[in-house]
Order: structure tokens, then C-alpha cells, then sequence
């Protein structure tokens, strides 16, 4: 059995433990369907408890940044260049984090609990962030309204989006109890989803369960198919370990070659084992979610090989931080009118987001250098005079031919980021330019599953 990776390690070995303690928090919510403050505190304190037993003596850390940037949001939030402000004093915070380790020179390292706190502080931030931002906009709309002497609407949000872009009706709603009570939610804590402030707090406000029961047992039939499935890969399948211990470079001396379509083959594989893996840990703690009745987003909506241009991968690959990213970063630097230029800030942050590794810049750069050609040409095919070839059958062809260079593109980028690093990226280019047939092969190959995601689509449309 494939056990190479730590992640997917740790996780599996804890399926088991991590399941009964979230289900015994929404059990304990459940018993107190009638006093939405009962449940606000119970999830808090089981919330406290789990990040205590996860990072011992260091949950002395994540709550003081947490009350620092509750203070920050409530200093700086609606102030004139309140967005600057609190972004630049969270990235200040997640820097020193990162500098530092985790602050490792404050204390002996002896009593920190099983997971490493600066880890899971990724998600943290995000949720201060969210908070923070989100207060923000309340108090700068609340002062316009005020302003125009107008009463602000009564509004009952309905859908994920609305509940997203709705504030809280009472000031109440963004003190420090629901702050923490959202921080620490025990199903999302680890990795997620992403759930932003406002739409987690429209949820909470309702004491009865708003998933209904069908709804989380076919959920739960799903995951159980998708944990099938990667066992099963990890029990046939070794390409992962081949990958991370580099094998194919160690059977040269023995006479052995490792040409371009086992390089090829292991790379797909690799990618098919990260999706699957990322895909099994993010449904398991969105099912925990929805059995204690809140409906976070789905993180992989789709398949990752169902894709043949960036855009479309990036919103189905880890979607709610897609969402978060739209909602926090895209739109605030400019949306859709800026988009050339706001990709370089947006990806360089999700690189230091995941870890302050130069393989992860140089992810960032090369995910930017491969949107921008896509970002050109469908610019310049929205303009009204390509109607006449968009309208001829070839032009199917074209955007196909794209699909193709858009898909080698994408593993390139996501292995030299997530795997082997620019090392083995230059390795990987060296053995397939070794082999002539291996690009115009590997191109059509790309051409013809580009071909069947349009039917795919045609027929699901």
C-alpha cells in the first residue's frame, strides 16, 4: 500500500477519532435545538477543547492573533482605507508566523499537541479575514445609508451567495463571541471549507437544522465512494512514492530507462492521487459540517481532468477558497476590468498562503504566464467581429487545439508546485523532449479529451 504521503497518512491513520468527536459535537448541538445561545456556546467551548488537544500549550498563539485581529477589525473596519489596512496587518501576522515557525524560540516545543498550529493557522487567517472584511463593508454601507437617511432593507438571504453578501442584522452579530464561536467551529477548523463570516452567521441563526437529513445520508454515500476509490488506488496504484523518491532516476546505473511515457504516466497518476486525496479530506469535514446542519460550499465540484482551460480548473480545484478569493481579493483590486494585472498579487498570495517556499512563487508565476494568453484570447474572442468564426465548425477545433496546450500547461505548473519541484520540472521537460513522439502523442491525446469534454458538456447542457 501507497503510504508515501504524510497528509493522506495522518489523516487515515485519524479517520476514525476525528469522526467520533464531531459527531459527538453535533450531537451535543442537536440536544439543544431550542436556545440558539446554548448551542453558540457549546460549539465554542467544544471548538476551544479540540484546538487544545490539536496544538496544546500553542493555542495560547492562535487565540492571541485572533483577539489581535479582533481588535484590528474593530479599530480599523470602516475606516477610509479600511480594506489596506486590515489586509496589510494580517499578511504582517501570517509572515511572522511563517518567519518564525510557529514562534518556536518562546517556548521549549514540549508541550505543543500532535498538530502543528502554524498549519492550520492557513484557514484561520482566512476566517479573520473574513470576519474583519466583512465588518468592513457593514459599517461603510451603514454609514452611506445613514447618510441618505435611508433605513437599510430587510432582506432573509436564501442562497449561499446572498447569505455571503447580506450583513448580520444586529451589531451583536459581529462580537466577539460569534468571532471566536466561527474561528474554532470544530468541522471546519482543520482544513475547511471555506465558509465566510456572514454566511456562516445566517446559517447559526437558525436552532433547528437547516440540511435536511437525505441531503447529508447521500453525502455520506459519496464520500464513502470517493474513500473507496482512493484506498483502491493506493493499494494497486505506487505512483505517488515513485514520484517522491524520485525512482526513475535511480534505475539508470542499473541499466534500466525510465523514458518520457512512464514520466508522463506517473505525473497523471500523481495529480489523480492528490485530487482524490484533497477530495476525500474535504468532503469527510463538509459531511461533519452538514450532519450538524450548516451547508458549507463543495471544495471539488467536479473532477480535475474535466477541465481544459485555468479558469475552469481553478473553480473546481479547493472552489470555496476560489469563492473567498473572488469575494476578498479579486473583486476589491479591480474584477473583471483589472484582470491582467490582479492575477500576479492573487496567485503570489496563494503561494505564501500554502508555505514560504521559492517553488511555490515560482507556481505562482508560472500559473500567471499560463492565464494570461487564455485571458487574451478569450478577450479578443468576445469581440464582435469573431462571431462569423466562432459560428464555423473549425472553430471547435481551435478552441480544442488551446484545451490541449491549456492541459499540458496545468500539470506542468501543478506538479512543479505540489510534487516534484523546479528540479524535477526540468528533469520531466528532459525526458520528454528525449523521445520525439512524446509532445505531438501527448498534445493529441490532450486534443481528443478536449474534444470529449465539449460533447460532455453538450450533452449535459
Amino acid at each position: 500500500m501507497d503510504l508515501s504521503d504524510d497528509q493522506w497518512r495522518t489523516f487515515r491513520s485519524s479517520l476514525l477519532p476525528l469522526a467520533c468527536v464531531l459527531l459527538a459535537h453535533a450531537c451535543l448541538r442537536g440536544m439543544l435545538t431550542r436556545s440558539a445561545r446554548w448551542q453558540a456556546i457549546t460549539s465554542l467551548l467544544m471548538g476551544l477543547a479540540f484546538a487544545g488537544y490539536l496544538h496544546g500549550v500553542a493555542l495560547t498563539y492562535v487565540l492571541g492573533l485572533a483577539l489581535a485581529g479582533f481588535g484590528a477589525a474593530q479599530g480599523l473596519a470602516g475606516c477610509k482605507h479600511g480594506v489596506l489596512a486590515l489586509w496589510t496587518s494580517h499578511m504582517a501576522a501570517l509572515l511572522a508566523v511563517r518567519l518564525t515557525e510557529g514562534f518556536r524560540g518562546l517556548d521549549s516545543g514540549a508541550h505543543r499537541g500532535p498538530v502543528r498550529w502554524e498549519i492550520c493557522y492557513n484557514m484561520t487567517l482566512l476566517r479573520m479575514l473574513s470576519y474583519s472584511l466583512d465588518l468592513h463593508w457593514r459599517r461603510s454601507r451603514a454609514a452611506v445609508l445613514a447618510a441618505s437617511e435611508k433605513a437599510a432593507p430587510e432582506v432573509s438571504p436564501r442562497t449561499a451567495r446572498q447569505r455571503a453578501a447580506t450583513s448580520l442584522p444586529s451589531a451583536k452579530d459581529y462580537g466577539l463571541w460569534p468571532y471566536l464561536t466561527y474561528l474554532f467551529y470544530p468541522p471546519l477548523y482543520l482544513a475547511g471549507p471555506i465558509i465566510t463570516y456572514q454566511d456562516f452567521g445566517w446559517q447559526r441563526r437558525r436552532t433547528a437544522t437547516s440540511v435536511p437529513p437525505l441531503q447529508a445520508a447521500l453525502y455520506a454515500l459519496r464520500f464513502a465512494g470517493d474513500l473507496l476509490c482512493l484506498e483502491l488506488l493506493t493499494h494497486l496504484l505506487y505512483f505517488n512514492s515513485l514520484a517522491k523518491h524520485r525512482v526513475g532516476a535511480r534505475l539508470g546505473p542499473h541499466g534500466l530507462t525510465h523514458g518520457a511515457f512512464p514520466v508522463a504516466l506517473t505525473g497523471w497518476w500523481v495529480l489523480t492521487f492528490m485530487w482524490l486525496k484533497f477530495d476525500v479530506i474535504w468532503r469527510f469535514f463538509r459531511l461533519m459540517a452538514l450532519v450538524d446542519g450548516l451547508d458549507p460550499p463543495e471544495n471539488m465540484p467536479q473532477f480535475f481532468a474535466n477541465n481544459f482551460d485555468v479558469e475552469g480548473f481553478w473553480k473546481g480545484w479547493h472552489a470555496s477558497f476560489n469563492l473567498w478569493l473572488v469575494r476578498y481579493l479579486y473583486i476589491p483590486l479591480g474584477g473583471a476590468r483589472a484582470r491582467l494585472l490582479i492575477i500576479w498579487p492573487i496567485f503570489m498570495f496563494v503561494a505564501v498562503w500554502h508555505d514560504l517556499e521559492w517553488r511555490l512563487l515560482a507556481w505562482s508565476w508560472m500559473v500567471c504566464l499560463a492565464f494570461l494568453p487564455e485571458l487574451l484570447l478569450k478577450a479578443w474572442a468576445a469581440m464582435p467581429r469573431q462571431q462569423g468564426l466562432k459560428a464555423r465548425p473549425v472553430w471547435r477545433h481551435i478552441c480544442a487545439a488551446g484545451g490541449a496546450v491549456n492541459i499540458a500547461g496545468l500539470m506542468a505548473v501543478n506538479l512543479t508546485g505540489f510534487v516534484v519541484g523546479m528540479d524535477g520540472l526540468i528533469a520531466f521537460i528532459k525526458e520528454v523532449l528525449g523521445t520525439p513522439i512524446a509532445v505531438p502523442l501527448g498534445l493529441l491525446a490532450f486534443f481528443s479529451a478536449t474534444q470529449l469534454m465539449f460533447a460532455w458538456r453538450g450533452w449535459f447542457a
